[in-house]
């Protein structure tokens, strides 16, 4: 499994490759998506991206430490923690906002990150702690 995430997080293909300015929005590949279907999967992708974090705290605490990871975790639970960036992927907005398409998976999501980075190993880990 480490073998695995470490090529999915820093491989040469991996996310870490992909990432563009932002804490997380991978880059669009023109044509892999159809028009009509391109705004729906921008928006999906960026509520997704809210759990990804919880995966990334994983990686730091259990496999490996790795700086530019520590980094985009960072920023990503930075952006969490601020309300409106939260929002503007879904966490917290209302349904009817144009930002609450989403705001089920979103919020989801971002709960599962926050626990994590709050209280490490707190959602998988609580089986063995008596919990």
């Amino acid at each position: 499994m480490a073998r695995r995430l470490t090529e999915w997080i820093l491989g040469a293909k991996g996310i870490l490759s992909n990432w563009n300015e932002s804490w997380f929005r991978v880059r669009h590949v023109p044509g892999r998506y159809p028009i009509s279907g391109d705004v729906n999967w921008v928006w999906w992708e960026l509520a997704k991206s809210n759990g990804i974090l919880h995966c990334f705290l994983y990686y730091l605490r259990h496999i490996d430490d790795n700086p530019l990871l520590r980094e985009k975790t960072e920023k990503g639970i930075m952006t969490l923690s601020t309300p409106e960036k939260a929002r503007m992927s879904g966490v917290m907005a209302e349904p009817e906002e144009f930002y609450g398409r989403y705001a089920v998976q979103a919020t989801g999501f971002a709960g599962l990150s926050l626990a994590e980075y709050v209280e490490p190993d707190s959602i998988f880990g609580c089986a063995g702690k008596g919990r």
